[in-house]
């Protein structure tokens, strides 16, 4: 389920990005949130899901100390902004 949500997530931020680039129409302030939203949304896979899942799969954290802090604070921060 993690690499579902992975790939699709990876996919969908891409396309919405790659849509308000090519379509000069579409350029307007409320789509340039959506994809501050879907550029934001694309971090928090790539720093989020991704090592979390790794440690989920293999039980051992293989990124080292400070990397582990970063992504702990990333993943906090997301929950207090959520929360």
């Amino acid at each position: 389920m993690h690499a579902v949500v992975f790939v699709v997530g990876l996919v969908g931020n891409a396309l919405v990005c790659a849509a308000v680039r090519r379509n000069h129409s579409m350029r307007t302030v409320t789509n340039y949130f959506i994809v501050n939203l879907a550029v934001a949304d694309f971090m928090v896979i790539l720093f989020c899901l991704a090592p979390t899942v790794a440690w989920d799969v293999t039980e051992t954290w293989f990124m080292g100390t400070a990397l582990c802090k970063i992504v702990l604070y990333f993943q906090l921060e997301e929950f207090l902004i959520t929360d």
